[in-house]
């Protein structure tokens, strides 16, 4: 488990990425909206740092803990 990754706080369907690769993220800036039983749930980056990669795309199916991105 990396340090800097972007884990699924709770498993659901992507449904909307917010950021790109490269891009400059603030901690508790929404990387993501994680949809989960009909609620939409955004998942935060965790620290201040650059996206280095966004290991889902949009419809993926994610399970809890699932890596969503890498910030560094």
């Amino acid at each position: 488990l990396r340090k800097d990754a972007v884990l699924a706080p709770i498993a659901g369907r992507i449904v909307t990425l917010k950021v790109n690769v490269g891009q400059k993220v603030s901690k508790g800036e929404c990387i993501c909206i994680l949809e989960a039983m009909k609620m939409a749930n955004e998942v935060a980056a965790p620290k201040d740092g650059i996206v280095k990669e966004l290991l889902v795309s949009n419809g993926v199916i994610v399970n809890k803990g699932d890596i969503l991105a890498v910030i560094a």
